[in-house]
C-alpha cells in the first residue's frame, strides 16, 4: 500500500500502477482514495428514487478504479463491477442496500 499526498505524486499513480501490473507475481493493483477498514472522512447523503436530502442516508464512499473490487476480493452479488471509463457509477454494500 502506497500513500500519495501531493498532486504531483497522485498524477504519477497510473503509470506506477501499470508498471506494477507488469511485475511477475503481482496479481492485482488498484488505485483508490481510501482503503477498506480505514475510517473514511468524506460521505454523502444517498437516497432512492423519489427521496430527497431530508430522507437521505449518510454513506461513506471510496473513489476507486476498475481494479478495486477484484483486488479486494469483493463479490458483486447484483449489477456489475466497475469498467474502464466508468464515471459517476456507484456500487453499494448490502448494509446500505437494506437501509435504502
Amino acid at each position: 500500500m502506497f500513500n500519495f499526498y501531493t498532486s504531483d505524486a497522485q498524477n504519477k499513480m497510473p503509470a506506477l500502477a501499470n508498471d506494477l501490473r507488469q511485475v511477475a507475481g503481482v496479481k492485482y493493483v488498484t488505485s483508490a482514495d481510501n482503503y477498506l477498514s480505514q475510517f473514511i472522512l468524506h460521505d454523502y447523503g444517498v437516497y432512492p428514487d423519489g427521496g430527497d436530502q431530508a430522507t437521505a442516508i449518510d454513506a461513506q464512499n471510496i473513489a476507486c478504479d476498475e481494479y478495486f473490487i477484484k483486488t479486494n476480493g469483493i463479490k458483486v452479488i447484483s449489477g456489475r463491477d466497475f469498467m474502464r471509463g466508468d464515471s459517476g457509477k456507484v456500487l453499494i454494500n448490502q448494509t446500505l442496500a437494506k437501509k435504502a
